[in-house]
């Protein structure tokens, strides 16, 4: 996991059985005062190295973080 801005962002990539491929797929939490806030989010891209789709997770993340998606 890493922190963007105020965000924790982990990979969450699944394994398609379908594919054999990874799926690309994040978890956004944020801690406010006595609560955390967390969603998942994911895009249609997928990968057959399973640390690249962690790692464009993580870059998804951070633009959905941005407001780009």
């Amino acid at each position: 996991a890493i922190t963007y801005k105020g965000f924790e962002l982990k990979p969450a990539v699944e394994h398609l059985r379908e594919s054999g491929r990874w799926s690309t797929r994040a978890l956004i939490t944020k801690h406010h005062a006595n609560e955390v806030r967390e969603k998942f989010v994911s895009a249609a891209n997928t990968f057959a190295d399973k640390a690249e789709a962690e790692q464009h997770s993580l870059e998804f993340a951070k633009q959905v973080v941005d407001g780009k998606h």
